[in-house]
C-alpha cells in the first residue's frame, strides 16, 4: 500500500498534554478494512523484531526511563502506521519524537503502567489492535 504521507504541522505543546511466514492477522477490526490491518500487522510485527522490542521490554524492567524512550520509538512508529489507514482521522496526527516525548509525559501513573501493560502483550502477541484501541484516540 503505497500513500504519499504530507509531513503534519508541529503540534503545539498544548495539544499533546491532552490526555519466513505471514504474521497470524487478529480479527479483522469493524474500523479497520481486513487487507489494511494485514498491512498495518506485518509492518509493525516486522519493524518489532527489526528495532529488537522485545529484548527492549524485557530490558526496561521497571525502568520507567528506559519505558519512556521506548515508548516514544513505539508511539511515532504505530502513528506513521496508522496514518497510512483509513483509520488516519480518528487518532492522533504523526508526531515527530519530541512531540511524542511530551504527549508521554502527559501520562499519570496508572496511565503509563496501563500503557506498558498493553506494549508487553502486543510486542509478545503481535495483535497491536488493543494497544491502538486503548489509547490512541484523538481528545476532543
Amino acid at each position: 500500500m503505497d500513500i504519499d504521507v504530507e509531513p503534519p504541522a508541529p503540534l503545539p505543546a498544548s495539544a499533546l498534554n491532552n490526555s519466513s511466514m505471514s504474521p497470524p492477522i487478529p480479527p479483522a477490526s469493524p474500523d479497520l478494512p481486513r487487507d489494511q490491518l494485514t498491512a498495518f500487522t506485518t509492518s509493525i510485527k516486522s519493524i518489532s523484531s527489526r528495532n529488537r522490542w522485545q529484548g527492549r521490554v524485557d530490558e526496561a524492567g521497571d525502568n520507567d526511563s528506559h519505558w519512556r524512550e521506548l515508548s516514544c520509538d513505539i508511539l511515532v512508529v504505530l502513528l506513521l502506521l496508522l496514518s497510512r489507514t483509513t483509520l488516519s482521522e480518528s487518532f492522533l496526527p504523526v508526531l515527530t519524537p519530541d512531540e511524542v516525548d511530551e504527549f508521554l509525559k502527559g501520562f499519570d501513573d496508572n496511565d503509563f503502567r496501563e500503557w506498558k501493560d498493553k506494549v508487553r502483550k502486543s510486542v509478545k502477541e503481535g495483535n497491536w489492535m488493543d494497544l491502538v484501541a486503548h489509547r490512541m484516540h484523538h481528545y476532543a
